[in-house]
C-alpha cells in the first residue's frame, strides 16, 4: 500500500513528498517495526522535480539518504526523522548539490555525520530527544561525531535535548561542527540540569561574533533562577549583535540528565555572577518568553533583560507550553485548572508593564 502511495506520487511529478507514519507508532519498541524503505524503489521513481522530502518513522539507511540526493538534483530540503537504522551519514556534495535545509530527528543509533562541499546548505537541524542509556551502559561514545566542511551558506542551527546539545554546551561549543562565526541564528536545548558542569570556565565562554536571533529552552522545576539568568547573560554579553531573544520553557516535568546523576555539581558564586551584572545588551530589540508563568525566576529574568537592554522595542509573554503533546493538548487545555493558571500568568506579565518604558510594547497572548 505504502509503495503503491509513492509510486502515485511519483507519477504525478510531485514537488514536495511527505511520508509520515509516526501516528502508527506509540512506542521506540514499536518503531523496530516500522516501514522499511525498499532500497530498489529509488530505481522506479521519477522524482526530478522534488525540491522536499521528509520522512517520519520510515527505516531509510545512509544508503537510502545518498540515493535521493542523487536521484532529486533539485531537493533543497531533506528531513529525516525516527529513522532507527541511520547509523552513518556521510554527504558528499558535488556540482549539482542544492540543498538548503537539512534535517536529522531523533535517530537515536545515529553516531557519525560528515557533510563536505554542501555550498548551498542554509540550515542544520539535529535533535536526539533523549539519552541513549544502552550507549552509556556498553561504554560507547554518548555523542554523534559531527563534522561540516565547505559549507559557506551554513548560518542557522537547531540543537535540540539530548547528549549533543549538552555536549556543546559542557565544552564550550568547541565541538560545534562549523564555524562559529556562521551562526546567525541557534536554538539550543542544553539540557540544563546539568549545565552548571559547563560553567566552571566561565571566562573562556566562546564569542558569538555574528548571531542576531537566538532561542533557548530551559527545563522548569530543577533550574536554578540564578542559574538561568547566568547562562542568558553570558550569551547576551558574547553576541554583540543579537538582536532577537527567544526564551522556551518547558512545562513538562523534566528529566534528570545522566551528568546529573553522578553527583557533580557546581555552585555559582559571587565571581561568576558579576560576569553578566552591569552588562548592557545594546542591541537586543526584541524578547519573546514562551511557557511564561510568572514566577519568581521569570520575572527576575524579566527585569533584567530590561534593564540591560537600551534598544529594547518589544516584549512577548505566552503561557502556552512550547513543546506540547500533540495528542494531549486539546484535552489539557480544556482543563478549567489550566486555563485559570493561564490568565493568572497573564495577569503577571501584566503586572511587569510599569516596569517597562513608554517606547517598549508588550504583548501578552
Amino acid at each position: 500500500m505504502i509503495k503503491s502511495w509513492i509510486h502515485f506520487a511519483a507519477a504525478k511529478r510531485v514537488r514536495r513528498l511527505e511520508l509520515d507514519l509516526s501516528s502508527l507508532f506509540s512506542s521506540v519498541k514499536e518503531l523496530e517495526e516500522i516501514y522499511n524503505l525498499p532500497i530498489q524503489l529509488l530505481g522506479e521513481l521519477n522524482l526530478k522535480l522534488l525540491t522536499s522530502l521528509r520522512l517520519n518513522a520510515v527505516a531509510v539507511s545512509e544508503e537510502h539518504v545518498l540515493g535521493f540526493l542523487s536521484e532529486c538534483p533539485l531537493l533543497e530540503e531533506l528531513s529525516i526523522t525516527g529513522a532507527p537504522s541511520l547509523r552513518k551519514l556521510k554527504v558528499v556534495g558535488v556540482g549539482y548539490l542544492k540543498l538548503k535545509h537539512l534535517e536529522i530527528m531523533r535517530c537515536l543509533e545515529m553516531d557519525h555525520l560528515e557533510v563536505s562541499g554542501a555550498r548551498s546548505l542554509a540550515s542544520f537541524k539535529y535533535e536526539e530527544r533523549c539519552v541513549n542509556m544502552e550507549r552509556l551502559r556498553e561504554g560507547l561514545p554518548m555523542t554523534t561525531y559531527m563534522h561540516f566542511q565547505d559549507v559557506p551558506q551554513l548560518s542557522s542551527a537547531y540543537f535540540g535535548r539530548g547528549s549533543y546539545s549538552h555536549h556543546l554546551v559542557a565544552t564550550l561549543f568547541e565541538q560545534l561542527p562549523f564555524p562559529i562565526s556562521q551562526l546567525r541564528m541557534l536554538s539550543l536545548d542544553p539540557f540544563l540540569l546539568a549545565l552548571n558542569l559547563s560553567l566552571v570556565l566561565l571566562e573562556e565562554f566562546p564569542q558569538f561574533t555574528n548571531l542576531c536571533h537566538l532561542e533557548l529552552a530551559f527545563g522548569r522545576e530543577l533550574d536554578d533562577e540564578q542559574q538561568r539568568i547566568l547562562f542568558v547573560g553570558l550569551f547576551l554579553r558574547a553576541s554583540p549583535r543579537l538582536h532577537k531573544l527567544v526564551l522556551k520553557y518547558d512545562q513538562s516535568k523534566p528529566q534528570r540528565s545522566y551528568l546529573y546523576t553522578t553527583g557533580m555539581y557546581v555552585e555559582f558564586g559571587e565571581t561568576q555572577q558579576q560576569l553578566v551584572k552591569g552588562c548592557q545588551y545594546e542591541c537586543l530589540k526584541e524578547v519573546e518568553f514562551l511557557g511564561w508563568n510568572g514566577l519568581a525566576a521569570d520575572v527576575e529574568l524579566f527585569t533584567h533583560l530590561i534593564e540591560a537592554s537600551g534598544s529594547l522595542e518589544k516584549v512577548t509573554v505566552d503561557p502556552h507550553d512550547p513543546f506540547p503533546n500533540k495528542f494531549m493538548e486539546e484535552q489539557i487545555l480544556s482543563l478549567p485548572k489550566v486555563i485559570t493558571g493561564m490568565e493568572d500568568a497573564r495577569d503577571r506579565a501584566r503586572d511587569l508593564e510599569a516596569k517597562l518604558s513608554p517606547v517598549i510594547k508588550l504583548v501578552v497572548l
